[in-house]
């Protein structure tokens, strides 16, 4: 028999187990039982004082609020006038004793996405009162806020943006704020602003590591001023050495070389820098390289859509010597020609740090472009390649590239929009072989794959169906044929290891379509496909293939002119297990054929998010009425505005999303099939400096 006695340390909060015999706790003197019941009563006390959290039910409700709100929580009400389950979720809490103390404070709470100062009040409600009086600091893990402010200021004496940022000061520390995104339209010179100076304010207060700041371009400024940036450098200049940025992103912002410079001087110590969409080289000097060159501790670059021509040439020399940790550069649309393909050259071939590298978009031609190929072999390196709009493009070295050793750790390549037609038979030849085994993505949208072809469709259709050589995960094939899809030879015996397939904007006749039909019954890897803008017939076929498919989660049929009448009957909703997501928007879905499809909805117990916004469905429907009130409680319906006040949508759903996009519309006539289709434009090119 032995005696157990639990001593508690405060410093390592644990708990020891001290085995004594039995028969020398009879040897025990009376003075020193009694310090020992003095022990015991002071270690009771502290075991009671202790807080011990209670790790069932926060695991539970960080994977609630993780499913639910995995792009943010919403501070908004829906059309039934009730608010969000957010707070039904903290009501949760009160299942436990002493919840405020040992769960609350370690909930995990995604991004908080505010749109106006009601929303920001409703989050300091809930600071300050709680769910309960007695609860003082429920919200202690904010982490992240995504500010989201209407792009137009009006001509009025207080810009009412200010009162937004000013309501952002009074949260206290306790947040803990690490990330802040704010996405505003720059401010007009001539309107009185305090936000710049309460934005840093708020940087300095919660010392946060990200900042990102998206404007939008499109402002509608009555005054036709001058705006200037959100941003006060002078005011920061001042405090620099207790800001501890590590992330900017600063997209949108009309920044000129001079800001930038001034930006890397009072912020040297980030880690990654976007600056997407900006003024970068009208006014370029060669000291910005050198201020570039000054923030040494850089992992990430972005310089996308901006106008640095040439003057990359003096860029990269002091990127590759300064910044031993740059593994991400993006180049993309700055009008780079052949004149800085030699330094791009000796970049890649001399640098063992970078990973990821976009060159899209530039405006190179056929010397610059094997220049650039020909060092791709020497580097050893790179994971992921971009190399989209190239006009000319040397199929042969690229191949070349695909075989060599070099191309081992390439995980990821895009080669959309890229004039490979003529030759893509090589670069498929080359894709085939062991050593393009860690390649997981793969685009290759608008390349004008010719279906007569056969050398072409044989050897694409020979790697995507090897299993051994090909192991990708995520396939883009937008608007990559020049005929209907040859579903049968591309994909009857499509490795296993590719999940995501992308076939928008390309064109499915009838008998592809249910050879496609014919290859989801036995698949099972794919769980995502796109089939927008497919013109795809035969839809009784598919949606019958979803009775034996139990792999595929999200579907998407949207643009293609589809009316459920075609479909003989809803059985598949009954076998099918797995379909979480079903679009079903800008099509040709009546009245009659929703309120049939809704009601054998009931059937289902996967389906959790249904689109059908942008059908020609007018505002008499009588939504069907679901009977089980757990599928009413999960199912989100996605719908066109005119709808979101239909009184009978809440008997289906209580969670509504509202598409503000333009209603539906037919914007295409094909004279093969004698429909009417929607229609997406190729991406534009930027104009010409």
């Amino acid at each position: 028999m032995f005696n157990f006695v639990f001593s508690y340390f405060k410093n390592d909060h644990q708990i020891n187990i001290v085995k004594e015999d039995e028969n020398d706790s009879y040897e025990s003197d009376s003075e020193e039982s009694e310090i020992n019941n003095d022990n015991n009563n002071s270690l009771e006390q502290q075991l009671n004082n202790k807080i011990f959290p209670n790790y069932l039910i926060i695991s539970i409700l960080n994977m609630i609020l993780n499913d639910q709100y995995k792009n943010g929580i919403k501070i908004k009400h829906y059309p039934t006038k009730k608010p969000i389950i957010f707070r039904n979720i903290l009501k949760m809490t009160l299942v436990s004793k002493n919840f405020q103390n040992n769960i609350i404070p370690y909930l995990n709470y995604p991004m908080f996405i505010l749109k106006s100062t009601k929303d920001i009040l409703y989050v300091q409600k809930l600071v300050k009162k709680g769910i309960t009086p007695d609860c003082q600091h429920p919200f202690v893990n904010i982490h992240q806020l995504n500010i989201n402010l209407p792009n137009e200021y009006k001509l009025a004496e207080v810009n009412p943006t200010n009162t937004v940022f000013k309501h952002l000061l009074l949260f206290n520390e306790s947040f803990k704020l690490e990330k802040l995104k704010i996405s505003t339209a720059l401010v007009p010179n001539d309107m009185e602003c305090e936000v710049p100076s309460i934005l840093v304010e708020l940087i300095l207060k919660h010392n946060i590591k990200e900042l990102e700041l998206h404007n939008i371009p499109a402002i509608k400024n009555p005054n036709f001023t001058e705006n200037k940036s959100i941003l006060n450098y002078s005011f920061l200049s001042n405090r620099i050495n207790i800001c501890g940025i590590q992330h900017l992103c600063l997209k949108n912002q009309l920044l000129s070389c001079d800001r930038v410079m001034d930006l890397l001087e009072l912020i040297p110590r980030l880690h990654s820098l976007d600056l997407t969409n900006n003024r970068i080289g009208f006014d370029y000097k060669e000291c910005f390289a050198n201020a570039i060159g000054n923030a040494n501790q850089l992992s990430v670059l972005k310089l996308s859509s901006n106008v640095l021509k040439d003057n990359v040439s003096q860029l990269l020399p002091i990127l590759k010597s300064n910044c031993y940790q740059l593994n991400t550069l993006d180049l993309s649309e700055n009008y780079i020609t052949d004149e800085s393909s030699k330094s791009i050259e000796q970049f890649i071939q001399f640098n063992n740090s970078i990973e990821s590298l976009n060159l899209s978009g530039n405006s190179f031609t056929e010397l610059g472009v094997n220049t650039i190929f020909s060092s791709l072999i020497e580097n050893q390196s790179l994971t992921d390649i971009s190399l989209s709009n190239f006009q000319i493009f040397n199929t042969t070295l690229f191949s070349e590239y695909l075989s060599s050793d070099s191309s081992n750790k390439l995980k990821s390549l895009n080669l959309s929009n890229s004039k490979i037609s003529c030759s893509s038979n090589l670069i498929f030849q080359a894709l085939s072989i062991a050593n393009c085994r860690s390649l997981k993505s793969l685009d290759l949208s608008y390349s004008s794959i010719n279906n007569d072809d056969d050398s072409q469709i044989n050897l694409l259709s020979q790697y995507l169906n090897s299993n051994e050589n090909c192991k990708l995960e995520r396939l883009k094939l937008l608007k990559t044929f020049k005929g209907s899809i040859p579903c049968k030879l591309l994909f009857s015996n499509l490795s296993q290891s590719i999940t995501d397939l992308d076939l928008s904007l390309n064109y499915l006749n009838n008998e592809n379509s249910i050879d496609l039909s014919t290859i989801l019954e036995s698949n099972k890897s794919i769980r995502s496909l796109n089939l927008t803008s497919t013109r795809i017939r035969n839809l009784s076929s598919l949606f019958n293939s979803l009775k034996l498919n139990n792999t595929l989660l999200y579907l998407n049929l949207s643009n293609n002119s589809i009316k459920l009448k075609d479909i003989d009957d809803y059985q598949f909703f009954v076998d099918n297990k797995s379909l979480v997501s079903l679009n079903l928007s800008n099509n040709a879905i009546e009245n009659n054929e929703i309120t049939l499809f809704l009601k054998s909805l009931s059937k289902n117990r996967s389906l959790k998010y249904l689109d059908i916004s942008n059908n020609p469905i007018n505002d008499a429907i009588q939504f069907p009425s679901l009977k089980r009130r757990n599928q009413r409680l999960s199912l989100e319906i996605k719908v066109s505005r005119h709808l979101k006040n239909n009184p009978s949508i809440t008997k289906t759903t209580n969670n509504i999303k509202v598409d503000y996009n333009k209603p539906y519309s037919i914007t295409k006539y094909d004279p093969i099939t004698g429909d009417y289709f929607a229609y997406q434009k190729k991406p534009a090119k930027r104009a010409a400096y």
